[in-house]
Parts: C-alpha cells; sequence; structure tokens
C-alpha cells in the first residue's frame, strides 16, 4: 500500500467577471482546475512535527494560483495498489477559503510556520523565503 494526496482547486465564487480582448466584461464560470499551477501529488513524507510527534505529512511546496479570487483546496487521500484494481479515495477535505490576489497587490510572503521551519530542518525538500 502507498499513500498520496491529490490536491485539486475549488472555487468559492460561483462566477466573476472576467474582460475579454476588446475589454468588454462577460460573466464566465471561473474553472478552478485551469488556475491551478505545480506539482498537484504529493507521496507521504515520515516527519516530526514541533514537539518531536512523528507523523505522516503532504507537502506541495510548488503549488500556485493563476487568477486572483477565493478558493478553497480539495485534498484527497488515494491509496496506490501495485495491483490493477481501482484506486479507492479514503477521504477527502477542503481547506478554509484562501484570498488569492493580484500581483499589483501582493505585499510579500507570510514567514514561515514553526512546522515549516520543523520539517525543512528534517530534510524537507522546499524552499522558505
Amino acid at each position: 500500500m502507498f499513500l498520496v494526496c491529490v490536491v485539486s482547486l475549488v472555487s468559492v465564487e460561483k462566477a466573476r467577471i472576467m474582460t475579454d480582448g476588446d475589454g468588454n466584461d462577460k460573466n464566465k464560470r471561473l474553472r478552478a482546475s485551469n488556475n491551478l499551477l505545480g506539482n498537484a501529488v504529493s507521496n507521504c513524507h515520515h516527519l516530526n512535527d514541533v514537539n518531536g510527534k512523528s507523523g505522516m505529512y503532504f507537502y506541495f511546496p510548488d503549488l500556485g494560483i493563476r487568477s486572483p479570487g477565493i478558493y478553497k483546496f480539495r485534498c484527497s487521500l488515494i491509496e496506490l495498489d501495485m495491483g490493477s484494481g481501482p484506486m479507492p479515495i479514503h477521504c477527502s477535505v477542503e481547506t478554509e477559503p484562501l484570498r488569492i490576489v493580484s500581483p499589483k497587490n501582493y505585499s510579500g510572503p507570510v514567514p514561515p510556520t514553526d512546522l515549516a521551519l520543523a520539517f525543512v530542518q528534517q530534510g524537507a525538500d522546499f524552499r522558505l523565503r
């Protein structure tokens, strides 16, 4: 058995105003799946939390969202089996809403959490700013 987590993007907004090439506004459905950039699949990493407690964690160091808006990540835990059977989704959860802003409104990166710092100290392969 091999566990992976697959992340998908869910738009909280039902529709948003988008502009066509001529500057005319049109109502269009926001396609969240086209807005997710980066590797959306992570294998399980055995790491210790900030208190030294061992756990199984999934991290996605290069995910990005292309368009401003309000989104949630949907995380699905999937069991991969080397056999030819189906791959069951064990569970799915959604994050709290995230507000994504345009580059001109971006105020810079937030400081890393203590948990992220602990993971990097254990060799997790992502860069902190």
